[in-house]
């Protein structure tokens, strides 16, 4: 659990600036929002819950990474005024894992909601987000994420038939997981997990499991693997149409594709022996599913010119098996 000492640990190791401190003593929700160097997109972010209409008492938690000197500082004067504001600096990249730790570490609230930067977010969602935490069993709740850029039929038709999305969030029988990617279903639907650009969880919940898996490295999997702990620990998670935002992926910061594709894959064993490795016969699992997966990522090298896609996702589940196929991952 993150106990008090835990986090005082965290106030003293990550090492970040403290910048402003948020006025209200005891928020009933915490926002947290991580960013590295991305200070337009991230001003867009604050804007957006600069205005949402509710009188429920929150606070922002802001997690700046490596922004260049002087834009941390605007950033408070802009917005610390008007949003309850607990802002932070640190000259390098924590990664995904350990930023939101920090966010978690330095939050008030009962629940904690975490946004990327890049998202627009209604002005309504914080009031409709809370709304869900009446159920006692609820320990998550997010909302559909919806890609403005990317309406071509041929991706519609295809992601689902390649196993690239589904009509819930889900993990399937390999251990890998979808998402909704052009639309969701009108009702709230029970998730195996939660998208990490908008997603929120008890408190209690990310307490019990210990936060966030900081072993993944620098990116991915914070969202799928901390949504998988809080459901082996007992609490539901539920998405819902109500809580959409939308999400404009920033180029900033984005590794080339082969380089992700093959970082990517070695990260996804260690998931998947977290999400499967109970059942008899889980590397068979993943590596048939893992074929399957390999024809969809040869069309998608074939439509972004990077034919070499396939490969690069084979070198990192040879190195994923080598590193996270025998022990369960910690």
């Amino acid at each position: 659990m993150l106990t008090d000492r835990r986090r005082r640990a965290a106030h003293r190791l990550v090492g970040l600036c403290e910048l402003s401190r948020a006025r209200a003593d005891h928020p009933l929700v915490s926002v947290a929002v991580v960013s590295y160097r991305r200070h337009r997109e991230l001003a867009e972010c604050l804007r957006d819950l600069d205005a949402q209409r509710t009188t429920i008492p929150f606070e922002v938690v802001l997690v700046m990474q490596a922004f260049p000197s002087g834009v941390p500082e605007d950033m408070v004067a802009e917005f610390g005024t008007t949003l309850d504001l607990s802002a932070y600096h640190v000259d390098r990249g924590l990664g995904i894992h350990a930023a939101r730790n920090a966010a978690i570490a330095r939050s008030s609230g009962d629940i904690i909601a975490f946004l990327d930067d890049d998202v627009r977010i209604p002005p309504g969602w914080l009031e409709t987000l809370v709304s869900y935490y009446r159920n006692p069993a609820l320990g998550g709740v997010g909302g559909f994420v919806r890609h403005p850029g990317s309406r071509r039929l041929s991706t519609r038709l295809l992601r689902p038939v390649l196993g690239l999305s589904a009509n819930h969030y889900r993990i399937d029988w390999g251990g890998f997981h979808a998402i909704p990617w052009a639309s969701h279903p009108e009702h709230d639907q029970d998730a195996d997990w939660l998208s990490g650009c908008n997603m929120s969880f008890r408190r209690a919940a990310l307490e019990q499991v210990g936060g966030f898996d900081e072993g993944y490295g620098l990116y991915g999997y914070d969202d799928v693997d901390v949504g998988l702990r809080v459901r082996q620990a007992g609490w539901r998670l539920v998405s819902s149409r109500r809580l959409t935002v939308a999400h404009y992926p920033s180029p900033v910061n984005r590794a080339a594709l082969p380089d992700y594709v093959r970082e990517d894959e070695a990260r996804r064993v260690r998931f998947v022996r977290r999400a499967i490795g109970g059942r008899p016969g889980w590397r068979t699992r993943y590596v048939l599913r893992l074929s399957w997966h390999l024809v969809a990522l040869a069309l998608q090298g074939i439509a972004r010119g990077c034919p070499s896609l396939p490969i690069q996702a084979i070198r990192g589940a040879r190195r994923g098996l080598a590193q996270y196929g025998q022990p369960t991952p910690t």
